[in-house]
């Protein structure tokens, strides 16, 4: 009797472990969140190549856009990233996922980019919610998390900051004779600002910079500049479409940038 006893209770014994061990083993579930994802560092406004959080240059003074910056997360069970915007103001304290995107792991890219063209929540056209025009100052900070294929969610990252000013209008130029052409635009307010000038081939894109010179000090409402006025321009060929950009500088986390081309001839 003894002896059937104990194998009895051996037989229960190997019952209960294999039940205990039946479907997934919960150890093996993927619970570990990826890490906060990095904002790349702002540069000057006067460096080049730019990097970090700035405004996107448009083409159409009454738009504003953001340029967001990090460096991709190296689990290689990311499956994207989420960017929410906040309101600086204590009176506000909103903050709401302004959008999710869906970048798989790639080895091959360290860095990505979006650009906030200024929706609602729900994605509203036209909402334009970066205008320094549209009620109250638009202070606004921006976080990015990283997500994974079983649903974790990382923290938040660190705060980056940035506020859109008055874009330039009127902006154009103009061809004053051979090999000779200026860039004319008005503001809002003199003073108190600083301009800097980029020409780049509308091709080749910004890598490709025709004329880079110092910034320019603000001093009345109506600004212009000569193209390659300090003789610094590399030479352009003609017929050839360029991009005269120009940001418009209050500091080194408020300003607005706009773009207009031109057609070279000499």
């Amino acid at each position: 009797m003894k002896y059937r006893s104990i194998l009895i209770n051996c037989f229960f014994s190997w019952i209960l472990f294999t039940v205990s061990g039946c479907g997934e083993d919960s150890s093996s579930a993927d619970d570990l969140a990826p890490q906060p994802p990095v904002p790349i560092a702002r540069s000057d406004d006067a460096a080049y190549p730019q990097s970090g959080i700035r405004p996107e240059p448009t083409s159409d003074f009454t738009k504003y856009r953001m340029r967001i910056e990090w460096e991709s997360n190296t689990e290689t069970d990311v499956l994207g990233y989420i960017i929410r915007r906040g309101s600086v103001d204590p009176q506000d304290g909103s903050t709401y996922p302004v959008k999710q995107l869906e970048y798989a792991f790639n080895p091959n890219i360290t860095e990505y980019f979006w650009i906030d063209e200024g929706l609602d929540n729900l994605g509203t056209p036209g909402a334009n919610m970066l205008s320094p025009l549209l009620g109250e100052p638009r202070d606004y900070f921006w976080q990015i998390a990283a997500y994974d294929e079983s649903g974790n969610r990382s923290e938040w990252s660190d705060t980056i900051r940035y506020t859109l000013i008055e874009n330039p209008f009127d902006f154009e130029v103009e061809r004053l004779g051979p090999d000779d052409y200026s860039l004319s635009w008005q503001y809002p307010t003199g003073g108190f600002l600083q301009y800097k000038v980029r020409v780049y081939s509308y091709y080749d894109g910004p890598a490709h910079v025709m004329w880079d010179p110092p910034l320019i000090p603000g001093y009345t409402t109506q600004e212009s500049i000569r193209l390659n006025r300090d003789g610094t321009a590399n030479e352009f060929e003609q017929d050839c479409t360029y991009v005269w950009q120009l940001n418009a500088i209050r500091d080194n986390t408020s300003g607005a940038a706009v773009f207009t081309t031109f057609i070279y001839s000499d």
